[in-house]
C-alpha cells in the first residue's frame, strides 16, 4: 500500500468536556453490507475487508458503516489513522445506528488507530473458534463534534461465545464504553474516561482486569441481569457515581483486589464475592441490599463520608446469608459496619473497625452471629448489638468513646 504522512488530527478539548486527549490507536469490527471488497489497496468508507489490510490515510465523513470485516483471521491495521463518521445521526431526531467497524468473522485483529463519531464505534458478534482482538484502540465520541447528550456505544459485544479481547485501548466520552452481552470476553489494560457507564455487562464468564476507569458519570462497572460468573479484578476506579455495581439477579461473580475511590454496591444478587478490594473516600464504602449468599471479605474501607460497610438500609429489601469476614473499616464519618433491622442470617467474623465517627460495628438485627471482631478508638461504642444476637466470643473493644465499650455481646 502507499504511505502517507497524514495522521490523526489533534483536538483541543473545550472547557466542560470530560474527554481524554486522542491517543492514536484503534479498532475494527464488522457487520453486513453490500459494498465492494477492499483488499490490499486503498480503503474507502463502506468497503468490505477480506484480507490483511493497512490503512494509508484517514477515513473521514463516512455516511454509514465505515468498514466491514468478513473474512476469518484478518488483521486490520489502522496504522495510526482515524476513522470518522459524518455525525449526521447526531444532528437528526431519527434513530440511526451507523457503525465504525463491524466484525462479521472470527480471529480478527484490529489495531493501532482511532474511531470517532459513530453511534456504535465497533461491533463484534460470535467468535467461538478464535478470539477477535481490539488492541491499541481509541474509540468514542469526538470531543469537539459530539455533545455528551448523544447515545454512543464505543464497543458493542453481542451473542453467546463472543470471545472478544479488548487490550491496551482507550474508551472515551461514550454513553456506554463497552456494552458486553456475550460470554468469554476480556477487557484488560485499557483506559476508560468520561463515559456514562464505562462497562455494562449482562453476559457471563467475562474478565475485566487491570483497567483504569476515570470520571464515569454513572457506573464504572455495571453487572446486571444475566451477568453470571464474571471476574472483575485489579481495576483502578476514580471519580463518578458508583465504582462497581452488581444488581438485578447478577450471580456468582467475583469482585476482587480493585482500588476504588467510589463505592461498591451489591443489590438483588445471588452468591457474589466482593473480596480484597480497597475503597477510599467514597460516600458509603460497600453496600449490600438483598444480596443473598454474598461474601464480603478482606476489604479495606477507608474514610467513607457516611458508613463503611452497610447491609440493607432501613426499610429496604433485606439481605440474607451474608458473610462479612476479615474486613478493615477505618475513619468512616458514621458507623464502621452496619447491619440493618430484618437482615437475616449474617455472620460477622474477624472484622476490624477503628476510629469511626460513631460506632465501630452497629448491629440492629438479632439474626446475626458476631465472632472475633475488633473495634477500637471509635467515637461511641466499639460494638453496639441488639438483644438476641449470637455472641460467638472473642470480640474485643478498647478505647472507644462510650465507656461501655460494647452492648449485646461480651468484649475483652
Amino acid at each position: 500500500m502507499t504511505s502517507t504522512t497524514r495522521s490523526a488530527p489533534r483536538h483541543t478539548v473545550p472547557p466542560g468536556w470530560r474527554c481524554a486527549a486522542v491517543v492514536a490507536f484503534t479498532l475494527a469490527a464488522a457487520s453486513v453490507l453490500n459494498v465492494g471488497s477492499a483488499l490490499a489497496g486503498h480503503v474507502s468508507c463502506g468497503d468490505v475487508i477480506t484480507e490483511d489490510t493497512t490503512l494509508d490515510a484517514d477515513l473521514t465523513d463516512c455516511p454509514s458503516d465505515a468498514l466491514i470485516i468478513r473474512a476469518d483471521g484478518v488483521t486490520l491495521d489502522l496504522a495510526g489513522h482515524t476513522i470518522y463518521g459524518d455525525g449526521a445521526e447526531f444532528e437528526s431526531e431519527l434513530f440511526v445506528q451507523d457503525r465504525g467497524i463491524v466484525v462479521a468473522a472470527t480471529g480478527v485483529t484490529i489495531q493501532n488507530g482511532a474511531v470517532y463519531r459513530f453511534p456504535t464505534g465497533i461491533i463484534a458478534g460470535r467468535s467461538p473458534d478464535a478470539p477477535n482482538v481490539v488492541r491499541g484502540v481509541t474509540v468514542g465520541c469526538d470531543p469537539i463534534q459530539c455533545p455528551p447528550s448523544q447515545e454512543v456505544v464505543a464497543i458493542h459485544v453481542t451473542g453467546r461465545d463472543s470471545n472478544l479481547l479488548i487490550d491496551r485501548s482507550t474508551i472515551i466520552n461514550s454513553t456506554m464504553g463497552v456494552r458486553m452481552a456475550g460470554s468469554s470476553n476480556r477487557v484488560e489494560n485499557s483506559r476508560f474516561f468520561g463515559n456514562g457507564i464505562a462497562m455494562y455487562v449482562n453476559g457471563f464468564l467475562n474478565v475485566i482486569r487491570n483497567n483504569l476507569i476515570e470520571d464515569s458519570s454513572h457506573f464504572g462497572v455495571l453487572l446486571i441481569d444475566d451477568a453470571q460468573l464474571n471476574l472483575v479484578e485489579r481495576n483502578s476506579i476514580r471519580g463518578g457515581d458508583t465504582g462497581i455495581w452488581l444488581t438485578r439477579e447478577a450471580s456468582g461473580s467475583t469482585v476482587r483486589h480493585n482500588d476504588s475511590l467510589i463505592g461498591i454496591d451489591v443489590a438483588f444478587t445471588l452468591n457474589d464475592r466482593v473480596v480484597g478490594n480497597t475503597v477510599r473516600r467514597s460516600t458509603t464504602g460497600i453496600v449490600g441490599t438483598r444480596a443473598t449468599g454474598a461474601e464480603i471479605a478482606g476489604n479495606r474501607v477507608l474514610r467513607s463520608a457516611t458508613n463503611g460497610i452497610v447491609l440493607a438500609e432501613p426499610f429496604a429489601p433485606v439481605s440474607t446469608r451474608t458473610r462479612l469476614a476479615g474486613n478493615v473499616v477505618r475513619r468512616s464519618g458514621g458507623d464502621g459496619i452496619v447491619i440493618a433491622p430484618f437482615v437475616l442470617d449474617t455472620t460477622l467474623d474477624r472484622n476490624t473497625a477503628a476510629r469511626n465517627g460513631d460506632d465501630g460495628i452497629d448491629v440492629d438485627s438479632a439474626q446475626t452471629t458476631i465472632t472475633l471482631n475488633r473495634a477500637d478508638h471509635n467515637r461511641d461504642l466499639g460494638i453496639e448489638a441488639v438483644h438476641g444476637v449470637t455472641d460467638g466470643g472473642g470480640n474485643r473493644a478498647r478505647r472507644n468513646g462510650n465507656p461501655l465499650q460494647c452492648t449485646g455481646v461480651v468484649c475483652r
